[in-house]
């Protein structure tokens, strides 16, 4: 039943005038508008947050049957469709309740079934069990460097002070003949190995759209 005030979309112009629907085209009656429940987005505006408790933001999520991916516990009996879709992948809250993915901070990476460019599948987990491994959709892969080798090249001059020529380096000891170069003005991290990046909101659809 097309709920009221739901306008009749136009059909589409072609040259020759608008085009006549043909069979499979376009949704049927009975079958769900817009994106499945579970889909993800990525959202680059300022939200008012999950509760107003917060301010400040301009689109209030309330009003669009989406959420952001934060790990907040749900009522199952408050969003039925979306706990149909993941379940307790994303772990349990209290008596009733499941949980969001929590994507803060997060790059997503599409599911490899066999693992064609993932090859390190046995290093995936569960994320609301961290030590039971799971390679599948919802499981989470901690951060690694690719092992690789460097070749450095130096004259037979001495090095003084900790620098070689113009490379600041750590002065080899007599045990070793190697160390550690900077160079230039790379932008480096304690924490982490990065790819240059912007940060987004990820949504999660957790209510059905309009049934025809």
């Amino acid at each position: 039943m097309r709920p009221p005030g739901f306008p009749t979309p136009p059909r589409p112009n072609a040259p020759g005038g608008p085009l006549e629907p043909q069979q499979g085209w376009g949704p049927s009656p009975g079958r769900v508008l817009g994106m499945p429940v579970g889909a993800v987005i990525a959202f680059s505006g300022e939200l008012l947050g999950q509760s107003k408790k917060l301010a400040g933001g301009t689109t209030d999520l309330q009003h669009y049957g989406w959420k952001v991916c934060d790990g907040s516990p749900l009522l199952i009996s408050a969003y039925p469709e979306l706990f149909a879709a993941i379940g307790y992948l994303f772990g349990k809250g209290k008596d009733g309740e499941f949980r969001l993915p929590d994507y803060q901070g997060y790059f997503l990476r599409g599911v490899d079934p066999g693992g064609k460019v993932d090859k390190d599948q046995d290093q995936r987990y569960r994320t609301d069990k961290k030590n039971q491994k799971y390679d599948r959709v919802g499981s989470l892969q901690l951060s690694a460097l690719q092992q690789h080798q460097h070749v450095l090249e130096q004259s037979d001059s001495t090095v003084s002070n900790g620098v070689l020529g113009p490379e600041p380096v750590i002065a080899p000891t007599p045990q070793s003949n190697s160390g550690n170069v900077v160079k230039g003005s790379a932008l480096t991290s304690e924490t982490e190995t990065r790819a240059i990046n912007i940060s987004v909101y990820w949504l999660i659809k957790c209510r059905l759209d309009a049934v025809l």
